[in-house]
């Protein structure tokens, strides 16, 4: 399963909560999907222990260590865990969420991929960093098996 995280700065749970009712199914407030064609694309969850950050905390890498000095900068305060299923690209899905909540909501988002944080702005207009797209699933698979027999 891949991993997108949204990060929110100062922005209200229960407006979140609303947002994703308006375009996911809910269950009980704790997890939101995404539906295709009655098929689960996307898991939504609220990351209330804050995994992500511990994770990034233990990282070493000095790109990782950046976008963690970053994320503590904007004083991102609630974060969105989103798991997109394997049987499904879900790129389509997971940007059509993420346009929805940071067209809303003052926030970033991160993805598998990069060490970057993605902007609502640089998601919607197709910026590259380090030559990827955001949520850039094959190309990041195109630039680590080349070679690969």
């Amino acid at each position: 399963m891949r991993t997108v995280f949204a990060f929110f700065h100062q922005a209200d749970r229960n407006n979140i909560v609303e947002c994703l009712n308006t375009i996911c199914t809910n269950n009980q407030n704790i997890q939101w999907v995404y539906l295709k064609k009655g098929d689960v694309v996307l898991y939504i969850e609220f990351d209330d222990k804050k995994y992500l950050m511990n994770d990034l905390y233990n990282e070493e890498e000095q790109e990782t260590q950046l976008l963690l000095s970053l994320l503590q900068e904007r004083e991102l305060d609630l974060i969105l865990q989103i798991d997109i299923s394997g049987r499904h690209s879900g790129t389509e899905e997971v940007i059509i969420l993420l346009k929805a909540l940071l067209s809303k909501f003052d926030g970033v988002a991160i993805d598998d991929y990069t060490s970057h944080a993605w902007t609502l702005d640089e998601i919607a207009n197709g910026y590259l960093f380090k030559n990827h797209l955001f949520f850039d699933y094959d190309g990041w698979y195109k630039e680590n098996t080349q070679g690969d027999i």
